[in-house]
């Protein structure tokens, strides 16, 4: 695709894109979805502040070799599309709520598995507004320098198209004005809602199985599908372009960073794993032998090895388990008119 001779090779920027460092975020990305999809709550505080990290990290990188002068255009454009494609999931779940006339029963985004706490919301937030000023800079002033007319670059928009391009430009410049107003809304409802003394459930922790389920993962089809396309631009761009030297694992930053990204993901689905044959051990048990095991575990320490299941609940103030009742439908939700909810009592 890219011009092969050797006056055009390219020599990516193994730091800040190399194959570990690829593979390292796409692993933590696809375990941050694992985790939200599953409802693996113990897991999604650790994984937020990892993603947070490593944006930070190669954010500030960024920075610093551009204003030294060791960046070139399509090294910019890979890393923006690792560090900003996250947040292009929000465009169309944000087109899907306008669909649905924001409907909260329809909103995915509305009942989280984890509700970030404050300071994390306030940190994603500037990190959000300073990579998106980054993009808008960068595809504002992008213009070839004297090397990359000669030699032709291509960027991702399913299709390779000129990175200089008119149509990568607008589609980019689209997508985070459009990202801009989403921003700008959600701002603007929270000031509101502050204004008129609510308090907004989903800032509020809640149980899993009182959340819709059926937006939760639609939320997680949906990230997953945009992590894939981000993924494929990023490799496509690289083999477009015949980028050289970002391949290999041969250095320690490398090995580091994908043997955390593998860690991360395999111990979400281990705890998961270990949650649902905790369960099935647990129910399998005489009554009296569970009643004990949940004695002496705390109120969110049971709740969550169950994992949400609906006939499990334990009610405020009671360190003991509530069993809704089974009917020839299925179980009875826990406080159904239609049959009493038994309570047992130590």
């Amino acid at each position: 695709m890219a011009d092969n001779s050797p006056s055009c090779a390219i020599v990516g920027n193994a730091d800040m894109y190399g194959l570990g460092v690829r593979l390292g975020f796409y692993l933590q990305w696809c375990a941050s979805i694992a985790a939200n999809t599953l409802m693996v709550k113990t897991e999604i505080a650790t994984i937020r502040f990892a993603i947070y990290s490593y944006l930070t990290a190669v954010f500030i990188a960024l920075s610093i070799q551009t204003a030294q002068g060791g960046t070139s255009h399509l090294d910019r454009y890979l890393v923006l599309l690792l560090c900003f494609g996250s947040y292009y999931s929000q465009v169309p779940i944000f087109l899907w709520r306008m669909g649905t006339c924001f409907r909260e029963k329809l909103d995915p985004t509305r009942w989280m598995v984890l509700p970030s706490s404050l300071p994390l919301r306030v940190y994603s937030q500037v990190i959000f507004v300073a990579v998106l000023a980054w993009q808008y800079y960068f595809w504002a002033t992008l213009s070839p320098g004297p090397d990359e007319t000669t030699c032709p670059q291509y960027g991702f928009l399913f299709v390779p198209v000129p990175l200089y391009g008119v149509a990568l430009k607008a589609v980019n410049l689209s997508l985070s004005s459009f990202l801009v107003c989403i921003l700008l809304w959600a701002w603007v409802k929270w000031c509101l809602a502050k204004w008129a003394g609510s308090n907004d459930e989903f800032l509020k922790p809640t149980k899993i199985h009182t959340r819709d389920k059926t937006m939760i993962r639609l939320k997680g089809l949906v990230d997953l599908v945009v992590a894939g396309i981000v993924m494929a631009a990023t490799e496509l761009t690289l083999h477009w372009n015949s980028v050289q030297g970002v391949y290999s694992l041969d250095t320690l930053g490398q090995v580091v960073t994908l043997i955390l990204g593998l860690v991360v993901l395999l111990r979400v689905f281990w705890v998961k794993l270990k949650r649902g044959l905790s369960v099935s051990e647990s129910l399998s048990k005489d009554p009296d032998i569970f009643i004990s095991d949940a004695l002496h575990m705390g109120r969110q320490d049971f709740e969550s090895s169950f994992g949400g299941d609906p006939r499990i609940h334990v009610t405020p103030g009671s360190q003991m388990p509530q069993q809704a009742p089974y009917s020839s439908a299925g179980y009875i939700a826990p406080g159904s008119p239609s049959t009493p909810n038994p309570t047992w009592q130590a």
